[in-house]
């Protein structure tokens, strides 16, 4: 979607028509539980199924125009973390990762 051409010898961008800026809803959604440690490898199965469930209802409900549309934002830690991003990826949805760095 153009939003104006830019003419760079033009002392100012040409006019945008009001219906060529359209807003596109989408959703993000932010993820963070517990480690594989505290979680437990014997759950990791029950909260995967959980997850996909859960995300099929909230996809259904916000009825966006496409998977695409949705983003998880995480940090990946092992566990709950990286269980809802297998989870959002195996549903097309965009994966936002918040890695942790030293100041």
């Amino acid at each position: 979607m153009a939003v104006c051409n830019i003419d760079l010898d033009a002392s100012t961008p040409a006019p945008v028509e009001p219906s060529a800026v359209v807003p596109r809803d989408r959703l993000s959604i932010g993820v963070t539980g517990h480690r594989l440690d505290r979680l437990g490898i014997e759950r990791v199965q029950p909260v995967a199924g959980a997850l996909a469930v859960l995300f099929a209802q909230i996809e259904h409900a916000a009825q966006l125009p496409g998977p695409s549309d949705v983003r998880v934002v995480t940090s990946l830690a092992a566990g709950a973390d990286s269980i809802s991003a297998e989870a959002a990826l195996a549903r097309g949805w965009v994966l936002d990762v918040v890695l942790p760095f030293v100041p």
